[in-house]
C-alpha cells in the first residue's frame, strides 16, 4: 500500500497479489474520520492502526502502516 504523501493520506494505492494493476483507494468522508474506499474494499485508519476489508466482513489486514506492504492478501482468490 502507497500512500498519496507522508503528509497527505487522501489517497491509497493498494496492490493486491493476483490482481493485474492496484486499486487506488479515495478518503471516504472529509470528517477527518480516515476511511477510504474503493468498491467493495474498505481501509480504515484509527490511532495509528489499519484495517483492509472486503464489504465490511472479511478482513485482508489489521494493523500497523509500516507491515501493510507485507501482509495484505488477495480477495481475489
Amino acid at each position: 500500500m502507497v500512500f498519496k504523501s507522508d503528509e497527505d493520506d487522501s489517497q491509497a494505492e493498494v496492490f493486491i497479489p493476483k490482481q493485474k494493476s492496484p486499486v487506488i483507494l479515495d478518503k471516504a468522508t472529509q470528517d477527518g474520520a480516515g476511511t477510504l474506499k474503493h468498491d467493495e474494499l474498505t481501509l480504515k485508519q484509527a490511532k495509528g492502526m489499519y484495517k483492509l476489508e472486503e464489504n465490511g466482513n472479511r478482513v485482508f489486514y489489521k494493523g500497523g502502516r509500516k507491515a501493510l506492504t507485507m501482509k495484505i492478501t488477495s480477495p481475489f482468490g
